[in-house]
Order: structure tokens, then sequence, then C-alpha cells
């Protein structure tokens, strides 16, 4: 038995699995317990210090036993700011309700994994383990919520099949390597169309977000933790994505790699543009990703971040054939060889370093660009750099 089931009784909104116990870096000693931001922080009410219950089977109980803990931090907050890569909620724990949930059968981990594609990995779910496979990473939108339903945006979560996929309930459990260290918080399923069918957000980025470190059962040291610059995957290793809403949605591209998406995003913003004017979107996303900032972190992740690039968002008319685009397709050639270019260093930034750009002909232009001077004019869009 390694789970034990966790709810906000002061703002129910649904319930879910607890993932793992860390505590606090720097000797203050307080301990917290991490699920899925999602299961205690989608009631509109939620606050710090609501009570959260945990509770577990006992062997020759039918009643089971349950503690109390406080909720202190959770991520999204589901009200409209960005996710960034993290769906995740600590709650507070007292020493003594610690020191039961530590005695937990097999609640502990024995360390933290680091991902590895094709690995194997193990979903400890209400129902018992589920073994599954690791694939890469998926940005999309998910849907969080049983009765108060919240939008929000994940970018790069750990993306893994398991036979039969998760159930209800699964959310927050712990996601394991075949060692028995824990590699993710499981999520939810992926959108529909997705090569595999199970999210999970990385442990070790919910660790360098709070400043935290697991609780191991083990004496054997973890693996050394990521460094901040560092990808959990390399980029090549995206997960094919389809169109559809569901619970997680998604607005990646069909074939969710960065090239395709890159080329896609160009085509939708570019095309019949001079090849300078396509050359300055695409390097317009890699002065992003090089900038490693709110904007995203990866190709796929700065293109698909919500509201950033239009031709992506849910009611343009571009969004419908990009989704459909074939990016092999010789109606993209000329697009298709000039992101070829950009990507492989084969045609220099024409826009100076610029991160952003508008339309010349827009009747108003948009607020951040107001008050400021572009650094390049190209065919119909007017760069800029230096925009917070």
């Amino acid at each position: 038995m390694a789970w034990a089931r966790i709810s906000n009784t002061s703002h129910d909104d649904g319930a879910g699995t607890l993932a793992a116990l860390v505590r606090e870096r720097g000797g203050s000693g307080r301990v917290f317990a991490v699920t899925a931001g999602h299961v205690l922080g989608t009631h509109p009410d939620a606050a710090l210090d609501d009570e959260i219950a945990i509770e577990w089977p006992q062997a020759g109980s039918v009643t089971g036993v349950t503690v109390t803990a406080r909720l202190c931090a959770w991520q999204p907050r589901f009200d409209g700011s960005p996710a960034d890569g993290i769906d995740a909620a600590l709650s507070t724990i007292n020493r003594a309700d610690y020191t039961q949930l530590a005695l937990v059968p097999g609640l502990l981990p024995a360390g933290v994994a680091q991902p590895v594609v094709g690995a194997a990995v193990v979903l400890q779910s209400l129902r018992g383990p589920v073994s599954g496979q690791l694939l890469g990473y998926v940005s999309c939108w998910m849907r969080g919520g049983q009765n108060f339903e919240h939008r929000y945006f994940l970018e790069d979560a750990l993306c893994y099949d398991l036979p039969g996929g998760s159930q209800h309930g699964d959310s927050g459990a712990a996601v394991r390597d075949a060692h028995g260290r824990l590699l993710a918080i499981h999520v939810g399923a992926t959108p529909p169309g997705t090569q595999g069918n199970a999210l999970g957000i990385p442990i070790q980025r919910v660790l360098d977000h709070w400043g935290v470190d697991l609780v191991t059962g083990s004496t054997q040291p973890s693996p050394p933790p990521l460094q901040h610059s560092e990808p959990l995957l390399p980029t090549t290793h995206r997960v094919v994505t389809s169109t559809g809403e569901a619970a997680p949605t998604t607005a990646a591209a069909q074939d969710g790699d960065d090239r395709g998406v890159l080329i896609r995003t160009v085509w939708g913003e570019a095309r019949g543009e001079p090849r300078e004017g396509m050359a300055g979107v695409a390097h317009v996303v890699l002065n992003r990703v090089r900038a490693q900032r709110y904007w995203g972190h990866t190709i796929s992740g700065v293109c698909l971040k919500p509201y950033q690039f239009s031709c992506w968002n849910a009611g343009d008319p571009n969004r419908a054939q990009l989704l459909t685009l074939a990016v092999e397709n010789t109606r993209v050639k000329e697009v298709r060889d000039v992101v070829d270019a950009v990507m492989n260093n084969r045609f220099g930034d024409p826009t100076d370093g610029a991160t952003h750009y508008h339309n010349r002909w827009m009747a108003r232009p948009p607020r951040w660009a107001q008050g400021r001077t572009p650094c390049r004019f190209i065919g119909k869009h007017a760069f800029y750099k230096n925009i917070d």
C-alpha cells in the first residue's frame, strides 16, 4: 500500500491522491504533504489555512486513519495567472501527524528520479500500482476542477503511457521509476489523440519552485538535481498530440515537435511576407527561448503559450488550418525552407534581437507597444526589443 487520499474539507471540489512528503530547506523543521494543485485549489473560495484531510486504510479496520493538514501554497492559483509548468499544492502537517504518515507502508519513495525517455514508470494509483513508459514532453491546455472548472496552460509536462490510462481520483498520485524513486506528480489524462495517455509534473521542478526537499524512505543518495538551465529532457523528445477539448485540452500542433510547431507558427503569422519577414517571426520565437523567461523555455512552449501568437488563439481562423497543416506540403515549402535555415544558423536575425512584433497597420497598437520605438520594420510587421 503506497497511497493516501487527500481533499480540501474547507472548500471541497473533489479528492485526489497524496504524492509525497517534503520538508522545508534551511532547518525550519516544517513538513508538508504534496499533491496536485487542482486537487486542493480549484474552489473559488480556496484560501490559505484551509483544512486538508489525508486518509488511508488501516489493516484490520474498516474506517481507516485520517489526519489533518493546512493548505499553505498551490500553483496555479486558478485566477488567470500563469501556471509556469507547476500543478502542485503544499499543506503543512504537524509533527504527530507526520510521524503517522511516515509509517504508511510504501508511502515514502527511495529518492528523486530524473526523467529518461523510454524508462519504466509506475503510477501509485488508488487501485494499486500501474506500470507504464515515459515518452517525453507535452505542452497543453488543462481543465481542472470537479464543480468549478478552470482552464490553465502547462508547459513541458511529462507524458507517459499507462495501460488503460489513469482514473478519476488519481490526480496528485506519485509517479515513480522502476527503483521506487519519485519522478512526478500525476495531474491527469492527455488531450485526445496524444501519443501517450497520462501527464505529470516533474517532482524536481516542484522541489525547486518551493525550496523543499523530498522525505525519503531510503538512506541511498538521490541522483543529483538538474541545473535550472537544463531541460528535463532534450527538446527533440516531443510527444505527438492532436486537437480537441478535454481534461486536459491542447492547443498543440499535430506532430508536437519544435520544428513542426515553428513552421506552423511562421506560416500562420507571416505567410505571404518576404523571406526576411518570415525569418523575423522565427527569430522572435528563438529570441524568447534564449531569454528563458515567462514567455516559455522551448520553441513549442513559446509558440503555444496562450495569447502570444494570435494564430494559435482559439478564435483565430488560422488555428484550424494549423492543426491540420502538413509541414512537408508543397504549399508550405517556402516557410519550411526559411525555418530550416533559421534553425540551422543559415539565416541571420533581421530583427536585431526582437522579442515582440505586431502588424503595422493595426488601428491601435497593442498596449505593450505604446510609447516604444520599433527596432525594425519588415513587411507588414514592426519589431521591438527590450520589452519586459
